[in-house]
C-alpha cells in the first residue's frame, strides 16, 4: 500500500512538473510575441503603457494614462537596419477616446525614425473563468530609454465584473504601478484585454477591459471636455489649504534652513494626486495646472511646471499673470534663458500694469550689462505703481533706480527724465496692443512668443503684427539699440542685427554706434552658434561666424583700448573663426586666424590642442609650433 503512495505521489510530481514546465513556456511565448508590441507612455509626471495596433503607429491604452497634459513621449521596440532597437517617439498625438469606455487611441509615426513596427493580435473571443493570462506592463521608474518591461501571469477570476456600469475581466495576475494600458494575453500571444485598475487594499486583484467586441466606430476624435466640474473644485479648494504650508516649507529647504522630511513628501504627493486628478476631472480649468505648475516648481521639478503653465497660458492667455511668471523662471533654470526672453516680453505686453515685470526685466538687464536699459524699466515699473498705490513695489523699484542710476553719467540720467504723464501713456499704448490682440481673440501679442508656444507644444496660436515699443521715451537710435539688445537675448538674431545697424544708421553718437556694433558681434555669434545645431544649415552657420569676426575686428580697431571682458570677445569670435576655417579645411586661413586670436589674447591652449575643429591640421608642424610658441 505504501509502495502505491509513493508511485502515485510519484506520478503526481511529474504531472505538477509539466504543468510547470508548460506554463513557464507559455510565459515565455507570450513576452516573444506580445513584447515587442508593448510600449512606455512617459512624460515628467507619469508613465503609463500601451500596445501597438498597427503597422502605420496607431497605439491603445487606457485614455486616463494619456489624460495627463503634459507632452508625451513614447519608448518603442522597432525594427532599424535589420536589427531590433529601441527607441524614443517625439511626436505623440492622442487621436480618439472610446465613447464609454477608459480606452484611447494615441498616434506615432515609423517615419520619425525610420522604423518598422511590430502589432500585436487582437482577440476576437471571450475569455473564459479559470483561463491563464499574462501581463505586460512597464513599471513608474521615469523617463529612461531602457525599457522595463515585465510580465506577470494570473488566472481570469471573473468575467463581466460590473463596475460603474462597465463591464471587466477580474484577473488575478500581479498588477504594478505603469502597467496601466498594458495588454493582457492568452497563452497563444493574442491580446484579450487591456489593464487598467487594482484594489489598492487587496493583493491580486486587478481588472481589464474585455476587447472582444471592440471596434474602432467606437472611439470619437479626442478633445478636452469637462468631466466633473464640481468635484475638481472640491479637490483644488482642498489643494488651496496646504499649499501655502508646501511652498513656505520649500522656500525654507531651497534656502538651507531646513531638511526635507518624509512628512512633507508625503504631503507634496499628496497635493500633487489631488491636482492631478482635478486636471482628469476639469481639462479645462487653467487653475488647476496653475496649482500643478507651483507645486512643480516649489519642488523643482522645472521641465514639469513648463508643460503646466503652457497648458495654462493655452487655456487662459490674458488671464493670471502667474503662469508666465513661472514659466520664464521655470526656463531660466533649465539655461533656456533666450525663451525666458520671449516669455518675459509677452508678459510685459499682457500685464504692463504690473510692475513685476518692469522689476524683474530691469534686474535682468542691468545684470546683462545694459543699465541704463534697465533703470529705464524701473522708472516705467515706479510709475506704473505709484499710480496703483501699491505701497510693496513702488519703494522696491525707486529702491533699484537710485542704485543703478548712480552708475550712469549724468547726461544719460537726465536723457531718461520724463513726466509721470509720458510715462503712463506708453504703458496704456502698450495696454492698447494687449487689448487689440485679445478682442482679434490672438493668444499671443508677439510672434514669437506664438513661435515659442508651436515649437513647444504644437499649438498654434493668432499673433499681433503691431510693433511693441516697450522703449518709446528714449531718443529714437537708443530706442533701436534697446530693442535690438532684447532681440538678441531673445534668440531673435536677424531682427537685432536689423535694429543694430538701424541704430547705427540714425544716430552719429559714439557711444551709440559702439553699443550697436556689439549687439551685432555678439548676435551674429550666437546665430552662428544656433545654426550649426540644424541639419544643412553649415554654410549659413560658417557665414555667421565670418562676419562675427569682422564685426569685432572693426570694433576693436575703432573703439579701443578694449577692457578684459571685450578683449576676450573679439579674441574668441576669432578663435571661431579659425575653427570655422579648419572645419573647411582651409589650413592656411585657420593658421593665420588662430594666430590673430593668440595674438588678441586667446589662451585656452588646451581647448585648442583637443579641438577637433582643426581636425588634421592638429597632428602638423605648423599648428603644434603655433601652439607652443603662444603657450609659454
Amino acid at each position: 500500500m505504501m509502495q502505491r503512495k509513493i508511485e502515485w505521489l510519484a506520478l503526481l510530481s511529474l504531472l505538477l512538473f509539466v504543468q510547470s514546465s508548460q506554463a513557464q513556456e507559455d510565459a515565455v511565448n507570450v513576452f516573444r510575441q506580445v513584447g515587442p508590441s508593448v510600449v512606455r507612455l512617459h512624460n515628467e509626471a507619469s508613465t503609463g503603457t500601451g500596445v501597438i495596433l498597427t503597422k502605420g503607429g496607431t497605439i491603445l491604452t487606457n485614455a486616463h494614462v494619456v489624460s495627463n497634459p503634459l507632452p508625451f513621449e513614447c519608448t518603442a521596440e522597432v525594427m532599424k537596419d535589420g536589427t531590433r532597437q529601441t527607441v524614443v517617439f517625439k511626436n505623440v498625438k492622442v487621436t480618439k477616446v472610446h465613447k464609454d469606455l477608459d480606452l484611447a487611441l494615441v498616434q506615432i509615426d515609423p517615419a520619425e525614425h525610420n522604423a518598422q513596427l511590430g502589432p500585436c493580435r487582437l482577440s476576437k473571443e471571450k475569455a473564459i473563468t479559470g483561463q491563464r493570462l499574462y501581463a505586460i506592463g512597464n513599471p513608474a521608474t521615469g523617463s529612461e530609454i531602457t525599457l522595463n518591461k515585465t510580465i506577470t501571469e494570473g488566472l481570469l477570476s471573473g468575467v463581466d465584473r460590473d463596475i460603474e456600469g462597465a463591464k471587466y475581466y477580474q484577473i488575478s495576475a500581479a498588477i504594478n504601478p505603469g502597467n496601466s494600458g498594458g495588454p493582457l494575453s492568452d497563452r497563444t500571444g493574442n491580446v484579450v484585454g487591456i489593464v487598467t485598475l487594482k484594489l489598492t487594499d487587496v493583493d491580486n486583484v486587478g481588472f481589464a477591459i474585455p476587447l472582444y467586441d471592440i471596434t474602432m466606430a467606437d472611439f470619437e476624435p479626442y478633445s478636452r471636455k469637462t468631466i466633473d466640474a464640481a468635484k475638481a473644485l472640491a479637490l483644488l479648494k482642498r489643494a488651496e489649504r496646504l499649499i501655502e504650508e508646501v511652498r513656505i516649507q520649500s522656500n525654507k529647504e531651497n534656502r538651507g534652513e531646513a531638511e526635507q522630511s518624509l512628512e512633507m513628501a508625503l504631503l507634496r504627493a499628496i497635493l500633487f494626486q489631488n491636482c492631478q486628478e482635478a486636471a482628469y476631472l476639469d481639462p479645462n480649468n487653467e487653475e488647476v495646472f496653475n496649482q500643478l505648475g507651483l507645486i512643480c516648481f516649489l519642488a523643482q521639478s522645472f521641465p514639469a511646471c513648463q508643460a503646466y503653465m503652457q497648458e495654462s497660458i493655452r487655456l487662459d492667455p490674458y488671464g493670471k499673470a502667474t503662469p508666465y511668471e513661472l514659466l520664464y523662471k521655470s526656463l531660466i533654470k533649465q539655461g533656456r534663458e533666450d525663451k525666458s526672453m520671449v516669455v518675459r516680453m509677452e508678459a510685459m505686453v499682457k500685464f504692463a500694469h504690473d510692475p513685476l515685470f518692469w522689476n524683474e526685466t530691469g534686474v535682468m538687464l542691468v545684470a546683462k550689462g545694459f543699465i541704463k536699459e534697465g533703470v529705464y524699466c524701473f522708472i516705467q515699473g515706479g510709475v506704473v505703481a505709484k499710480v496703483k498705490g501699491d505701497r510693496v513695489w513702488e519703494p522696491k523699484l525707486r529702491q533699484n533706480m537710485i542704485k543703478y542710476a548712480g552708475v550712469l553719467s549724468q547726461e544719460e540720467r537726465d536723457s531718461l527724465i520724463v513726466p509721470d504723464a509720458k510715462v503712463l501713456e506708453n504703458v496704456n499704448r502698450i495696454k492698447k496692443i494687449m487689448k487689440d490682440a485679445y478682442d482679434a481673440k490672438q493668444g499671443a501679442t508677439t510672434a514669437a512668443f506664438a513661435q515659442f508656444i508651436e515649437e513647444e507644444t504644437g499649438e498654434k496660436m493668432e499673433f499681433s503684427t503691431k510693433r511693441i515699443r516697450l522703449f518709446a521715451l528714449l531718443p529714437p537710435a537708443e530706442e533701436e539699440l534697446a530693442e535690438a539688445r532684447l532681440a538678441q537675448l531673445r534668440g531673435s538674431f536677424d531682427t537685432a542685427i536689423q535694429l543694430a545697424d538701424k541704430a547705427t544708421e540714425t544716430s552719429s553718437d559714439k557711444k551709440i554706434r559702439r553699443g550697436a556694433l556689439l549687439v551685432k558681434a555678439g548676435a551674429l555669434q550666437d546665430q552662428g552658434f544656433s545654426l550649426a545645431k540644424e541639419p544643412g544649415k553649415d554654410a549659413e552657420s560658417n557665414q555667421s561666424f565670418y562676419e562675427c569676426a569682422k564685426a569685432y575686428r572693426e570694433f576693436r580697431d575703432q573703439y579701443g583700448p578694449l577692457n578684459d571682458l571685450e578683449r576676450n570677445k573679439v579674441s574668441l569670435a576669432i578663435y571661431n573663426e579659425a575653427c570655422t576655417y579648419g572645419l573647411e579645411k582651409n589650413s592656411n586661413k585657420a593658421l593665420a586666424s588662430l594666430r590673430e586670436a593668440f595674438q588678441n589674447g586667446y589662451r585656452n591652449v588646451n581647448a585648442t590642442l583637443n579641438d577637433e575643429d582643426f581636425g588634421d591640421l592638429r597632428y602638423t608642424p605648423e599648428f603644434k609650433a603655433l601652439v607652443k610658441e603662444f603657450s609659454r
